[in-house]
């Protein structure tokens, strides 16, 4: 079978949405894994919160580097090729920092496990490519869904990985099953014709246009990237959190919290298919609230671990609806800019993730829980404020007719 037939005959089916959203997850893991057992790596290393707080940072701007840079290639080159070389690097750069002694070098491969992470955002332009206009939110929604899964389900793995073996171990498992993704992504993963001829330069100038000339999409990608804030601000504490009083969970306790929060991702492809029907306004407001319900929660109720994983659910459904609902939005203004546009969506979204990830570190050594509760739940107030005055970018009236 040829190329294109292969293509044709994998796009004309379901299966290759669940291929885009198992890569998603794989991919998006090893920006997360992490978190739940930093604590071990600041022994490791002999570090202190506050330096050992950088690892999740500096991943994370790798990732949005990645994003801006990157990501945007994949509309003038083979979005295969280009998804294909960022796994092969990936899976190479953790199996090199299982093995590091150096953290300010261990550090560096964090920024490169980011960069090189951003192939999971490549998938998201892939399914609205495939998908009938009539069903775009829901099959975005349904790679977002695996991708949300990755992020969260990382933490149980890793942490019980952590605890059973160490911490290197679980950066030799990770570089392995990004390494079996690369090999299973090179027979499935559909050879799309670039959309476009431009030179790269060309791109990155055409992403600042699209910046200056329709500001709605910086508004709806900071509106976006405050739930992103908060997000990074809950699970990058939550370890500090929970392995003190009352709590004191292991690591791989804390990794297992996450697994009752899939419950929120797996709302994504349902509000996804609802932005379809409805307009996207009404799942913002949603979002935002279920963020400033639950921040505000934590800073008054915290006695038990319970109140905390419904704290988590919270986060992630608002979290999750938000960013089905974003890129719904952003994935719509044109069918042939959809990797620059997502590559603004989400650029911005992981700075936010970035600040948040640094700042929740250093709130909470200085203030604590209380603290970081505060900091999440000024901003979802901003994004919720936001949302009320957001405008939107397709109107509710052109979906009804796709």
């Amino acid at each position: 079978m040829s190329e294109n037939q292969r293509t044709n005959a994998n796009t004309n089916d379901f299966g290759v949405f669940r291929i885009l959203a198992l890569g998603a997850a794989v991919c998006i893991a090893t920006v997360h894994f992490t978190q739940p057992f930093l604590n071990v790596i600041a022994e490791a290393f002999n570090l202190t919160k506050s330096a050992v707080g950088w690892v999740p940072t500096t991943t994370l701007c790798g990732y949005a580097c990645g994003i801006f840079f990157l990501t945007p290639l994949g509309d003038i080159f083979s979005i295969r090729k280009l998804i294909l070389a960022k796994l092969s690097v990936l899976a190479l750069t953790l199996l090199i920092a299982s093995a590091l002694q150096s953290f300010p070098l261990f550090l560096f491969l964090t920024f490169i496990i980011g960069l090189c992470a951003s192939s999971v955002q490549d998938f998201v332009p892939i399914a609205a490519h495939l998908a009938p206009e009539s069903r775009r939110g829901q099959m975005v929604g349904f790679v977002l869904t695996g991708m949300l899964l990755g992020s969260l389900l990382s933490r149980a793995v890793a942490g019980f990985i952590t605890d059973l073996s160490n911490w290197r171990t679980t950066f030799i498992v990770y570089g392995l099953s990004v390494a079996a993704v690369a090999v299973f992504g090179a027979r499935f993963i559909p050879n799309l014709k670039p959309t476009s001829q431009a030179k790269p330069l060309e791109i990155y100038k055409a992403m600042f246009a699209w910046c200056k000339n329709r500001p709605q999409i910086l508004w709806l990608s900071t509106r976006h990237g405050l739930t992103g804030f908060c997000y990074s601000s809950f699970w990058v504490s939550l370890v500090f959190v929970m392995k003190e009083q009352p709590f004191n969970l292991s690591t791989s306790q804390v990794g297992y919290m996450a697994v009752p929060a899939v419950l929120g991702a797996l709302l994504g492809s349902w509000f996804g298919k609802k932005a379809d029907y409805y307009g996207p306004r009404s799942n913002t407001f949603i979002a935002t609230l279920a963020i400033l319900v639950a921040s505000l929660s934590m800073y008054f109720f915290r006695e038990n671990i319970f109140q905390m994983i419904v704290y988590g659910i919270l986060v992630v459904l608002g979290y999750q609806i938000s960013l089905v609902t974003s890129q719904f939005e952003i994935l719509g203004v044109d069918p042939k800019a959809r990797s620059q546009l997502n590559a603004i969506l989400i650029t911005i979204q992981f700075l936010f993730f970035s600040m948040g990830s640094y700042l929740s570190v250093t709130v909470y050594n200085r203030f604590g829980a209380n603290g970081v509760a505060l900091l999440c739940s000024v901003a979802a107030a901003i994004s919720l404020l936001m949302a009320f005055l957001s405008p939107q970018l397709i109107q509710k009236k052109s979906l009804k007719s796709v």
